[in-house]
């Protein structure tokens, strides 16, 4: 009988390359006739397997399965992609959206605090820090510190954040990392993302639970923080990230404008 453990087994085994019957009886135990019985009831109920045959009608006749849904994750992706960059603030989108995809076993949400502090995640970067920032208040004289020391280790940090006349305050706290070191870079965009990845090992981002108004969030309401170890879905995030960072506006050229006009 084919229940919810062994479909499981059979799509995880198939998603990562095409196999045939006979691998897969063997990776189920089962015999080839009731494996081949599994893959078709997989196909009527849920149609996210396919069966190739080759040599159709021959005794070296082969029967490949594979995983159909790739084209359905992609489209996806694309529309969670596309909600993102066309949002610009943070009430915008829901981190959720992407969450709920991942791997269970590379995941964990968490109230008011996250299950890792930035100290300890950013301390943990080999080769890069990618971060979306809403105005860069999050900066602190610790986290600056450690900053230095990471850009000592030749750590790159890389920033997104809106930098509003307002904001430019934020900017000053930086900006002796930013002439002192060539792998800090900020650019200005409005976008919805607040997060963090590092070294597209590991990522956490944070939303405000359930928010219906921004006047209507107060200090009480509490933060949703994501931590993810999935792989893809990090991929994902930083290529999302590129494709911002690309059309994003050097901080320097930012703030020139902002101050000749706004002065």
């Amino acid at each position: 009988m084919l229940n919810e453990e062994l479909y499981n087994s059979i799509i995880s085994f198939v998603k990562e390359e095409p196999k045939t019957i006979q691998e897969i009886s063997h990776f189920i135990n089962k015999s080839w006739v009731t494996t081949e019985k599994y893959v078709k009831e997989i196909i009527n109920q849920t149609n996210s397997l396919g069966i190739k045959h080759f040599r159709k009608g021959t005794k070296a006749a082969l029967k490949i399965v594979y995983y159909k849904l790739f084209e359905s994750e992609d489209n996806l992706k694309k529309s969670l992609q596309n909600t993102i960059l066309t949002s610009k603030f943070k009430y915008d989108f829901d981190f959720f959206e992407i969450f709920q995809f991942a791997d269970d076993n590379k995941k964990k949400l968490c109230l008011k605090k996250p299950s890792i502090s930035l100290e300890k995640l950013f301390s943990s970067a080999e080769r890069e820090i990618l971060i979306f920032s809403g105005n860069l208040s999050f900066l602190n004289k610790k986290l600056l510190l450690l900053f230095e020391k990471l850009l000592e280790r030749k750590i790159h940090i890389k920033i997104i954040s809106r930098i509003e006349y307002a904001d430019i305050r934020f900017v000053k706290k930086i900006e002796f990392l930013l002439n002192k070191y060539p792998n800090i870079e900020v650019k200005h965009s409005r976008q919805p993302l607040r997060g963090y990845i590092i070294d597209e090992r590991k990522a956490l981002f944070k939303t405000v639970f359930n928010p219906i108004l921004e006047q209507n969030i107060s200090e009480k309401t509490p933060l949703v923080y994501y931590y993810l170890e999935d792989l893809k879905w990090i991929s994902f995030l930083k290529n999302i990230f590129f494709i911002m960072w690309r059309s994003s506006i050097d901080y320097e050229f930012r703030i020139l404008q902002l101050e000749k006009y706004l002065k």
